[in-house]
C-alpha cells in the first residue's frame, strides 16, 4: 500500500513538473502548437482526397514459345520493383525508368500491384496508382507498361518471334499458293486449304500482337476522403513529441549552463 501511494506521489510530482515546464515555455509551446495546427489543416484541406486509378494488364500467353519463362512473374517482379521506387521516394529514378516527368511522379503516393487469381484471370494482373493531385495517370501506366516491355529478355524474344512468324507465314503462303495453282480435286484438299488459311490468319493476329504486356481497360478512378480523425491524432501526437523533445533539450542546456556556472 505504501509503495502504491509512493508511486502515485511520483506520478503527481512528474505531472506537476511537466506542467510547470510547459508553462514556463508557453510562448514556444504556442508557436509549436500553431505550426502543428497549420500543418494539420493543410493536410486535411489541401490534400483531403486521394484518387485511385487502376488498370488491368494482360500478359501475352503466346509470347514465349516454350514454358521455361513465366511471363506473368517477370511482369509482376518488374512492377514490384517500380513500386519500391515510390515507397523509397526515389522519384528521379522512377521518372528516368518509365520516361515520365518527375513532377508528375512526385504526385504518386503509392503503386500497388495485385496478382489476380488463377482460372480465367490467370494471365492478368492489376496496377493501382494512388495520388492526391490531378494528374494524367494513363501517361504513368503507359510508361510502366512500355518499360516492362523493353526488358532485354523480352526484346530478344520479340525478335525471335518475328523471325518465327515471318518464316512460318512465308511457308504457309507458299503452300496456299501451290493449292491455287493446282486444281483442287478432293474434299480433303479443300479442308487442307481451309486449315492453312485459318493458320495464316491466326499467325497474322499473333504477329500483330507480338507484345509481352498491354493495357486492356481504360482508366478507372475511385476518389476517397481521408480519415480526419486519424490525421488529427497524428498531428496531436506530433505536437507533443516535438514540443516535449524541444523543451527537454532547452531545459537540459539550461541546467548544464547553470551547473557549470
Amino acid at each position: 500500500m505504501k509503495n502504491k501511494d509512493y508511486n502515485d506521489f511520483d506520478l503527481i510530482n512528474l505531472a506537476e513538473f511537466i506542467y510547470n515546464v510547459y508553462k514556463r515555455r508557453k510562448k514556444l509551446v504556442l508557436v509549436l502548437f500553431a505550426i502543428t495546427i497549420f500543418l494539420g489543416i493543410y493536410d486535411m484541406v489541401i490534400t483531403s482526397k486521394t484518387t485511385t486509378s487502376f488498370y488491368l494488364i494482360k500478359c501475352n500467353q503466346t509470347f514465349f514459345q516454350n514454358k521455361d519463362n513465366d511471363l506473368k512473374q517477370i511482369g509482376l517482379e518488374l512492377c514490384y520493383n517500380l513500386s519500391n521506387h515510390v515507397t523509397n521516394k526515389n522519384y528521379a529514378g522512377l521518372s528516368q525508368l518509365i520516361n515520365v516527368d518527375q513532377k508528375m511522379i512526385e504526385s504518386i503516393d503509392n503503386i500497388k500491384v495485385i496478382n489476380l487469381n488463377k482460372n480465367e484471370n490467370d494471365h492478368f494482373f492489376r496496377i493501382y496508382l494512388y495520388y492526391k493531385n490531378q494528374i494524367n495517370s494513363f501517361e504513368i501506366i503507359d510508361g510502366i507498361v512500355n518499360y516492362i516491355n523493353q526488358v532485354p529478355l523480352l526484346i530478344q524474344q520479340k525478335k525471335l518471334n518475328e523471325l518465327y512468324y515471318n518464316q512460318y507465314l512465308n511457308d504457309i503462303t507458299k503452300n496456299i499458293n501451290d493449292f491455287f495453282n493446282d486444281t483442287i480435286k478432293s474434299s480433303n484438299e479443300k479442308n487442307t486449304l481451309y486449315k492453312l488459311i485459318k493458320q495464316k490468319n491466326e499467325l497474322l493476329i499473333k504477329s500483330q500482337l507480338n507484345t509481352p504486356f498491354y493495357i486492356t481497360n481504360p482508366e478507372n478512378n475511385i476518389t476517397s476522403s481521408n480519415n480526419y480523425m486519424l490525421i488529427f491524432l497524428k498531428y496531436i501526437f506530433t505536437f507533443f513529441f516535438i514540443s516535449f523533445t524541444t523543451i527537454l533539450i532547452l531545459e537540459g542546456r539550461a541546467f548544464i549552463k547553470k551547473y557549470n556556472s
